[in-house]
């Protein structure tokens, strides 16, 4: 309702941004941008680096990130992760470094964090940028980020924790650079408002679905007809969807509208901790739960919120079939979450572990919303797989 009213009233997207950036940022580092793939061209931009420069990443991040990377004419090289951390290790940075490193993009995953100071001291002896990517991580209004780090992105897409539909806030350390990047944003067009109320309706119709009753009736008649359940979920809550051949660069350009600045704004002004708290409650109650039973990535966090709740196992399809027998929107995989591809020039640098991670992972929701006697049901399914498996395997 507060979107729709947004599009509504229409503010000056200018102004408007002017007023959240002085109110989240009041010492002037803060910016405000379409999304953090905007925010993250507009900084690669602004920094110019000579081409065949390399960009460290951690090895899971949405696929757009090291596209970015490319159509800069840099190149993205994976860091490999720690699966009970989701965190690359200094040594796993050391081992793809090289003399053409630039920046490294530190991403906290599924709304977890984990300590930067190691590998900012790290990539400070070696004249590296450190780019804290929280886009899964925002825990409040007041969240700055790391301030170890040189720019820290927040994002407040579809679904994450604190949506606006859209949006993202930056912080930037260095001001001549915050100034160059304001001044090529400036020559961005604002994002056209009527987009935004588009993408205002098609989610609350997404909403009237994630309801267990139709979701699971959702995902049985696309069962019977033979479609894609993940693939049909994931297309339509994808921010920038692109058509074949479409080019990110032109899709990312261009400066958020009145209304979503508005509905950020709003977001933040009335953010309620409560049911974080309850989100990092009911994901750490599952975590345990499914101890012995499947294996939680970055169960070893220091942080948890349980944004996402990820598990990677070798055979998806039991829990695909009892999450959504009992209309959990369960998903394999994710369109929107990948590893970060092996780069042709660093052959020696394929990201065993993240690929690994990513070929088992399955996505279970544990938000508050979720009634927990769905959850004890699939927790009791899983135990009871493992135990035939365990039966199974003594009997052989």
């Amino acid at each position: 309702m507060v979107a729709a009213l947004a599009c509504v009233r229409n503010a000056p997207a200018e102004r408007t941004a002017a007023a959240l950036e002085s109110g989240w940022g009041p010492t002037g580092d803060g910016m405000v941008c379409l999304s953090v793939r905007s925010a993250f061209d507009l900084y690669l931009s602004a920094l110019a680096l000579p081409a065949g420069s390399e960009v460290l990443c951690s090895a899971i991040t949405i696929p757009d990130m090291p596209r970015i990377v490319r159509e800069h004419g840099l190149v993205p090289v994976p860091v490999d992760l720690d699966e009970r951390t989701l965190a690359p290790s200094v040594a796993a940075a050391e081992r793809a470094w090289s003399p053409r490193a630039r920046v490294i993009v530190l991403a906290h995953l599924f709304g977890g964090k984990f300590d930067l100071a190691p590998l900012v001291e790290w990539a400070r002896a070696r004249d590296i940028r450190v780019v804290e990517d929280l886009a899964q991580g925002f825990t409040a209004p007041d969240d700055r980020g790391s301030p170890l780090a040189d720019v820290t992105f927040f994002s407040f897409g579809t679904i994450k924790t604190l949506t606006a539909l859209g949006g993202a806030l930056a912080r930037v350390s260095d001001p001549a650079l915050l100034e160059r990047m304001r001044a090529l944003h400036s020559e961005w067009p604002v994002h056209p408002t009527e987009r935004f109320a588009k993408k205002v309706a098609r989610t609350a119709l997404l909403l009237g679905i994630a309801i267990p009753f139709p979701y699971a009736l959702l995902a049985r008649f696309c069962g019977a007809r033979g479609l894609d359940f993940d693939r049909l979920i994931l297309s339509s809550i994808r921010g920038f969807p692109l058509p074949p051949g479409g080019h990110l660069l032109a899709a990312l350009r261009f400066r958020p509208c009145g209304a979503l600045v508005d509905t950020l704004r709003h977001r933040l002004d009335t953010f309620d901790p409560g049911r974080l708290a309850n989100r990092a409650a009911q994901g750490d109650w599952l975590a345990d739960a499914l101890r012995g039973s499947a294996s939680v990535l970055g169960d070893a966090q220091p942080l948890r919120t349980h944004w996402l709740f990820a598990i990677t196992t070798q055979n998806r399809a039991p829990i695909l079939a009892h999450g959504r027998g009992i209309g959990l929107d369960i998903t394999a995989g994710a369109s929107n979450i990948a590893a970060v591809p092996r780069p042709a020039e660093r052959p020696e640098l394929p990201p065993l572990d993240a690929e690994r991670m990513m070929r088992g992972i399955v996505f279970i929701p544990a938000y508050p919303e979720v009634p927990e006697s769905l959850l004890q049901r699939l927790v009791s399914a899983l135990r009871d797989d493992v135990a035939r498996s365990d039966s199974a395997s003594a009997e052989r």
